[in-house]
């Protein structure tokens, strides 16, 4: 995930990036997408967890929105 950290905006290298879930430190889902690209330009600043799905895997990546 790059740039991280970063304004809002991340985009999520690798193949098959399917749903995105994006959650703040205490759980509460805050943004959901389909595909590569996370935007968090309207979120308040700070870390959140990315919950991703590729490839017919689960990953999650800590990303910081400054």
């Amino acid at each position: 995930i790059y740039p991280n950290p970063s304004s809002g905006v991340f985009t999520i290298l690798g193949d098959d990036i399917g749903d995105v879930e994006v959650s703040s430190l205490s759980g509460n889902v805050v943004s959901f997408s389909r595909g590569p690209v996370i935007d968090l330009t309207e979120k308040p600043k700070g870390i959140y967890f990315a919950k991703i799905k590729a490839g017919g895997e689960v990953f999650v990546r800590k990303i910081i929105r400054n």
